[in-house]
């Protein structure tokens, strides 16, 4: 049997900065028509349909990946890695939950310390995920001097 090119990965390959890889949009969009539904089960016609995408995409795919000089790139690092991380999701990862648990508790405990300290800083309790809050209480309430400024007032963060 011929292994089969990976139309996700060649998707990737062309456009790497892409929100999503879905089969029926890049279908669409390299014209692949979408085959019949059979008159099986529901679920038997979608996965005849899934399975049959692929394979209309490729050659197109292969074809662009060609034109933009990855197919090395393609043929010898990502398809094989492929294999690699099937294996390594495969085999999964030993957690000892006891463990992680105490860890999560310990961080939990300490993500409230800081923030009772920092209300106590700013004399007031705040929302520390709004940097307008944040910003207004460093550069405001806390005289702290602001750094750059962004469209929606001075930055908070460290650069």
């Amino acid at each position: 049997m011929e292994p089969a090119e990976d139309t996700m990965l060649l998707a990737y390959l062309i456009e790497p900065g892409r929100a999503g890889y879905e089969l029926d949009d890049l279908a669409a969009e390299y014209g692949v028509e979408p085959i019949p539904t059979p008159a099986a089960d529901e679920e038997t016609a979608a996965l005849v349909r899934h399975a049959e995408i692929p394979r209309r995409l490729a050659p197109t795919m292969l074809e662009r990946v060609r034109e933009r000089g990855a197919e090395d790139l393609y043929r010898n690092i990502e398809l094989p890695l492929t294999a690699v991380l099937a294996a390594m999701e495969d085999a999964g990862v030993k957690i000892d939950t006891y463990r992680m648990g105490e860890i999560t508790a310990r961080l939990a405990d300490r993500l409230e310390e800081l923030e009772s300290k920092a209300y106590e800083l700013a004399g007031e309790e705040f929302m520390l995920g709004s940097t307008q809050q944040v910003a207004r209480i460093l550069f405001e309430k806390l005289q702290l001097t602001p750094g750059r400024k962004g469209k929606t007032g001075y930055s908070t963060d460290t650069r």
